[in-house]
């Protein structure tokens, strides 16, 4: 009896080490997807930038990528500006950018601007200045209640066409947003 006890007990300890195994393995092949989706998103930015398809041209918003802070309600984000066009055709670019956050508090629909949930909020923030791309990036705090829901953007420089983007607030996945076009 003693020794089928064992046994039971080490079939046991030996299912619990393949679970855990199991769940081990599915988180990493979950990451490599992760970093595997991260890098593809960037060699398409950079093949887009140094050789754009055809017609298109001009001012270009990338992804948006927010990711949690070290408390509840902060977050960073960070946005590539660039220009597509041929190599010989790239200029110096200066304009400015628009960031609104548009959600939900307390059941009204509410849209912040960048200035309003910067802390330290500088206006030379929004300036652009660029040859070929310009990242974007700094850290919201969200006031208490507000639910987002997508985020407005736009670029533009005087006496050229706009650009605009939004992009929804994806809850499960923030280093993932998807374009809502």
């Amino acid at each position: 009896e003693t020794q089928l006890r064992q046994q039971l007990a080490n079939v046991s300890v030996g299912a619990e080490v393949d679970r855990q195994s199991s769940h081990d393995v599915r988180q990493e092949i979950s990451s490599l997807r992760e970093q595997v989706q991260l890098q593809q998103q960037q060699l398409t930015f950079f093949r887009n930038l140094m050789n754009p398809s055809e017609g298109k041209q001009g001012l270009a918003l990338g992804e948006l990528e927010y990711s949690s802070g070290s408390e509840p309600s902060h977050y960073h984000y960070s946005l590539k500006v660039l220009q597509l066009a041929n190599l010989d055709q790239i200029t110096d670019f200066e304009g400015d950018w628009h960031f609104k956050l548009v959600g939900k508090q307390q059941g009204q629909w509410r849209g912040l601007e960048l200035k309003d949930i910067t802390p330290n909020f500088n206006a030379e923030s929004l300036k652009l200045k660029f040859k070929y791309f310009q990242t974007l990036s700094g850290d919201i705090v969200l006031p208490e209640g507000f639910e987002p829901e997508y985020t407005e953007l736009e670029a533009k420089a005087p006496g050229k066409a706009a650009v605009s983007k939004r992009i929804k607030w994806n809850r499960t996945s923030l280093a993932s947003n998807q374009s809502e076009n």
